[in-house]
C-alpha cells in the first residue's frame, strides 16, 4: 500500500482515536473496534475506516490477527515508553475557531510562551486544527485525541468558540482555559486587561488636549478601548469617528484615504494592528505629523514596527502563558479556576 494519507476528515478522526488508544494504554496491546464499528462511531463508510486500519497496520502501528481483530502495537507507542512520559499530560492548543492556518506576531508570542511554559510543566503539546465545523463533531474529535486539557486562545476576531461550547467540552471531561481579549461568560479564563494602559494613555492625551478622535478597526475591542479612554479624558459627549466601518480592509483604507484627501485631520487615531501598520504612510502622504499633530495607538502587537510611531498596547505573553498553564493544571487537580487578569504593557515607539 502506498504511504499516502487521504484528505478525509473522518479518516483524521479515526487516526486521532487510534493514536489516543496507543498513548492511553502504554505497553499494553488492546483490541480496536472493527472497521464497521469505527465507521458507525465516526459517521463514515467502512471503506474509509478500513483504509486507515490497513495503513496503520502497514506502518506497524497496529497488529492484525486473522479471525480475531486488530490490536495496538505497544512497541510502536513511543509516547508512553518511560515512567516519566506516562505521567506527562497531553495539552491541546487551539486558536480562535480552530480553522486558522497562519498566525501573526501577536499570536506567535502567546503560543511560543505557552509552549515554553507547558514544556517546563512537563506536558506534551498538540496544536489542533479541526477537520469539521459542527459542534458535536468537534467535541467527538477532541475526545478522540485523548486530551488531558485545552488552552484556547480567543482573539475576539470571531464569535467562536461560544461559552456554551467551551462548557460542553468541559462536560465531556476535558478541562479548558480560555485566553481572551474581551471578557466572556466562561469562568475558566485569563483576561488580557488593557485598563492600566488606557489610564496612562488618557492622562497623556488629556495633557496634549486631543479632541478629534478616530477609530480604525474590525473588532469591538478597538472601539471599547477608545470609548474608555475618551471617558477617562472627561470627554463624555465626545464624538468618536468610526471611519466608515465597511466590510473589507481595502474598503476601509480607501474610505480613510478619501477623508484625508477631503481635509479630515484626526489628532488621535486608535487602530487594529493591520491598520496601524498601513496608516502611517497615508498620514505622512497627507502631511500629518505622527509625533505632534496626530497620535497613533495600536491595540495589539504589530508584525512590523518599522514605520510605526506611537503607542502599542501589548499583551504580556510571558505572564499570560504562566497564568493559563497554572489554571489548567489546577483544574486537572480538581481545584476551582479563578479568573486571572493580566495587565497589558504600554510601549511607545
Amino acid at each position: 500500500m502506498a504511504n499516502k494519507r487521504r484528505d478525509n476528515s473522518a479518516g483524521t478522526k479515526i487516526r486521532h482515536y487510534i493514536y489516543a488508544q496507543l498513548r492511553n494504554n502504554g505497553t499494553q496491546s488492546v483490541a480496536l473496534p472493527s472497521s464497521y464499528e469505527l465507521a458507525e462511531m465516526f459517521n463514515t463508510t467502512r471503506r474509509v475506516a478500513r483504509y486507515e486500519l490497513e495503513l496503520l497496520i502497514a506502518q506497524g502501528v497496529l497488529i492484525s490477527k486473522s479471525r480475531i481483530g486488530t490490536f495496538t502495537n505497544p512497541r510502536m507507542n513511543y509516547i508512553n515508553t518511560t515512567p516519566i512520559q506516562k505521567k506527562m499530560p497531553l495539552i491541546g492548543m487551539i486558536d480562535d475557531d480552530g480553522q486558522r492556518f497562519c498566525y501573526g506576531r501577536a499570536e506567535n508570542l502567546i503560543y511560543c510562551h505557552l509552549g515554553l511554559t507547558l514544556a517546563a510543566a512537563k506536558c506534551y503539546v498538540h496544536h489542533i486544527a479541526f477537520s469539521c465545523l459542527d459542534s458535536d463533531s468537534r467535541i467527538q474529535e477532541l475526545k478522540s485525541l485523548g486530551l488531558d486539557g485545552i488552552i484556547w486562545y480567543k482573539s475576539g476576531a470571531i464569535d467562536s468558540p461560544s461559552d456554551e461550547f467551551l462548557t460542553q467540552v468541559e462536560q465531556v471531561g476535558i478541562p479548558v482555559v480560555a485566553i481572551v481579549h474581551i471578557p466572556i461568560g466562561f469562568p475558566h479564563r485569563v483576561e488580557l486587561s488593557t485598563a492600566d494602559a488606557e489610564k496612562k494613555l488618557a492622562n497623556i492625551f488629556s495633557q496634549e488636549q486631543r479632541k478629534e478622535i478616530a477609530v480604525l478597526g474590525n473588532l469591538p475591542l478597538e472601539y471599547d478601548i477608545a470609548a474608555r479612554i475618551v471617558k477617562q479624558m472627561g470627554m463624555i459627549n465626545a464624538f468618536v469617528n468610526q471611519l466608515e466601518p465597511t466590510l473589507t480592509f481595502s474598503d476601509r483604507i480607501r474610505k480613510f484615504t478619501e477623508k484625508l484627501t477631503a481635509g479630515y485631520r484626526p489628532d488621535l487615531l486608535i487602530c487594529e494592528p493591520m491598520f496601524a501598520e498601513t496608516v502611517p504612510e497615508l498620514l505622512a502622504a497627507a502631511g500629518i505629523d505622527l509625533t505632534e499633530e496626530c497620535r497613533l495607538v495600536a491595540c495589539n502587537e504589530l508584525n512590523s514596527e518599522e514605520n510605526f510611531k506611537g503607542f502599542i498596547i501589548a499583551p504580556d505573553a510571558i505572564q499570560t502563558a504562566r497564568a493559563a498553564v497554572e489554571m489548567l493544571l489546577d483544574l486537572r487537580n480538581g481545584e476551582p479556576g479563578v479568573v486571572r487578569k493580566i495587565p497589558c504593557c504600554l510601549k511607545e515607539i
